[in-house]
């Protein structure tokens, strides 16, 4: 799951890869995945993802989630730092594995 909360710099995810190895070194893509939100009007959200493929086995998984973005400081956001387009932070909560 991801959180959006744009007062506070927060956008989910908007893109996951997962990928998996043997030895942990050399890792292949096994699942890509966009994802298309509706954001509300106001307030925050909790996003929860999937991401579906055929069952493999791995001894190491590696996850990668891709930024939700940028915001336009004192606009989307509080203005807490001096420039104009900031990048958004990311709050990750329960990666599972089945």
């Amino acid at each position: 799951g991801t959180l959006y909360n744009p007062a506070f710099r927060i956008l989910p995810a908007s893109a996951a890869i997962v990928q998996i190895s043997a030895d942990g070194q050399k890792y292949t893509t096994i699942a890509e995945e966009s994802f298309t939100r509706q954001f509300p009007e106001r307030g925050r959200k909790a996003f929860t993802d999937e991401v579906t493929f055929n069952p493999v086995e791995a001894t190491y998984v590696k996850l990668k989630l891709k930024s939700g973005g940028t915001l336009r400081n004192d606009i989307d956001c509080r203005k807490d730092t001096p420039e104009d387009i900031i990048p958004s932070d990311m709050y990750v909560d329960e990666v599972e594995i089945y």
